[in-house]
């Protein structure tokens, strides 16, 4: 048995052949690509699903929403009530008859695509892998996927900027799937983890963000739903299975990349599922890094309380470590001290948003004492530079302009001698925003402009580039050049509400209001309407609230 995929166009036509008399003409076209791209062009599935609508009278798009659910999609798939009797089995039998016939290696290689999405994975994930991941060889890879794909098990993709790989079958990644035994599931599961961590090799010690860490993820965004994937059939195995810490360490990396790239929600469903397995690792380090990181990505979205709590913990956690290690005559190692610094850092942040300034000078000063003691290894001076620049937003919200201008230049000058733009351009945008709440409007115009560069040059139409120009804004407005403040803040809106960047309400409300007041000074009869738009976006407060700058300026923790 040896069926070929159909290109899409083909697929299209053979559904519309087979349902041509229906009552109405037939399937609308657009009707028919979606459910040709749900089954992957698979020709036995458009027979399968082409015999069921006719012989049912489903509407195609009654019948795509149920399809979509899986206890629907498995009595379709098991259907066989209009198949011809010249054709002797369900689609779900051709499943399981197609499984039975593959050989050893290309089963393992299917075992491996159900943990994955079956949207596109991938080829390079086996391709050049570690020694011993068995497929590291191209051509053992290629006799393997010849079976898969000589059944229409999978479908191959590639050209037209496409990533080469296969679209698997949901069907076929289920019933894969109920095939597993405890043994071949543990196989399956600890080999793709030592191809991903091959593709993605843990994050270097103190690197900054994006550099080069987001250049070894060329393709991370298409990876992550591949975890997720993973983290989906962990949950479902009926049985038990060991999930080791290159795993969760790869679990860690991906919800870091999502924080760095501006997705913090989805990057908080990663880091979750690193938290759940974490006991495993008896509070190693890994686990109290995962632990903290969950903490930041709770401070990001605003629930303070609940990340204070975390970061107190792990305070605790890795000031018990140093204790133990000072008891059995130990020293410290630069990890540590770091950890532990980076744990005072990040608590100190928390306190600061939250106005406890005498608590969170404290805890940056504890951080900065413990990076100044390694300021000569690389790397670390990025972390120091990052010191200074929370010391001068913590003296800034004080109204202490001199002493945070002083450590603002420290970060400065540190971040000239680092390859890091991020880091440069996050220490000229809280510059820039301190020098306009002390009213030197033309200084925080200049440092804003230089982020703004910064920004544009490593991030492009990114949420921060939007921050930036959003401030920026503000001192135009204040030097009353009002069409300048204008382009800002609606190319900073183009920005936030662009469909790849995450969606932010309340970033976007503020810009749409201070949008409102500009317009409003240039006599646009435009102005109320965004000004009720952003008033929408924030329903859960009062309208009468919502007069002031201030009070939307205020909604964002982090400017």
């Amino acid at each position: 048995m040896s069926i070929e995929s159909f290109t899409h166009a083909e697929g299209v036509g053979m559904l519309q052949d087979i349902l041509q008399d229906q009552e109405g003409g037939g399937i609308p076209t657009n009707a028919a690509e979606r459910i040709v791209s749900i089954v992957g062009a698979l020709p036995l599935a458009i027979f399968q699903l082409g015999s069921y609508l006719k012989a049912t009278h489903s509407s195609p798009e009654e019948f795509i929403r149920r399809y979509q659910k899986p206890s629907k999609a498995a009595r379709v798939d098991s259907w066989d009530e209009a198949t011809p009797l010249t054709y002797q089995h369900t689609l779900a039998t051709v499943w399981k008859l197609a499984l039975e016939r593959l050989p050893p290696d290309s089963m393992l290689l299917l075992n491996i695509f159900s943990f994955l999405d079956s949207d596109t994975v991938p080829d390079v994930l086996f391709l050049g892998g570690p020694e011993g991941s068995h497929f590291n060889d191209f051509d053992l890879f290629q006799d393997a996927i010849r079976y898969i794909r000589r059944y229409s098990l999978v479908v191959h993709v590639s050209g037209n900027g496409v990533i080469q790989g296969h679209v698997v079958h949901r069907q076929v990644k289920r019933y894969a799937q109920s095939l597993l035994d405890q043994n071949t599931f543990q196989r399956a599961l600890d080999l793709l983890v030592r191809l991903l961590r091959h593709q993605f090799p843990r994050r270097p010690r103190f690197e900054e963000p994006f550099d080069p860490f987001a250049q070894e993820w060329q393709h991370a965004e298409s990876w992550i739903s591949h975890l997720m994937s993973i983290n989906d059939a962990l949950d479902a195995a009926p049985f038990e299975y060991n999930v080791s810490e290159e795993l969760l360490s790869i679990f860690l990396d991906g919800s870091v990349y999502l924080w760095e790239s501006g997705f913090p929600g989805q990057g908080r469903n990663l880091i979750a599922a690193a938290e759940k397995y974490s006991p495993v690792l008896d509070g190693n380090a890994l686990s109290r890094e995962i632990k903290n990181f969950s903490a930041c990505i709770l401070s990001d979205i605003g629930h303070f309380d609940e990340a204070e709590q975390l970061f107190q913990d792990c305070v605790s956690s890795e000031k018990k470590m140093m204790e133990q290690l000072r008891a059995v005559g130990a020293k410290a190692t630069i990890d540590d001290e770091i950890r532990l610094a980076n744990a005072y850092n990040n608590l100190a942040g928390i306190q600061c948003c939250q106005g406890r300034y005498e608590d969170a000078g404290l805890h940056n000063i504890l951080s900065l004492e413990l990076k100044q003691r390694w300021s000569e290894t690389p790397n670390v001076n990025s972390l120091i530079s990052l010191s200074y620049s929370n010391l001068g937003n913590l003296y800034g919200r004080q109204g202490r302009w001199d002493v945070s201008a002083e450590y603002f230049e420290k970060a400065l000058g540190l971040g000239q001698s680092q390859s890091s733009v991020l880091r440069r351009a996050l220490t000229a945008h809280n510059f820039g925003c301190m020098r306009l709440a002390q009213g030197e409007v033309e200084l925080a115009r200049q440092l804003l402009t230089k982020a703004y560069q910064l920004r544009s040059e490593k991030l492009g139409d990114h949420f921060e580039t939007a921050g930036t120009m959003h401030m920026l804004s503000l001192c135009h407005f204040e030097l009353g050049q009002l069409e300048n403040a204008k382009d800002l803040l609606r190319d900073a809106l183009r920005m936030l509400e662009a469909p790849r960047v995450p969606r932010d309400d309340i970033r976007i409300a503020r810009s749409k209001y201070k949008l409102s007041v500009v317009l409003n000074a240039l006599h646009d009869p435009h102005a109320q309407t965004l000004r009720e738009d952003a008033i929408d976006l924030c329903d859960t407060l009062s309208s009468t609230s919502l007069t002031d700058n201030d009070i939307f300026d205020d909604l964002v923790a982090y400017t």
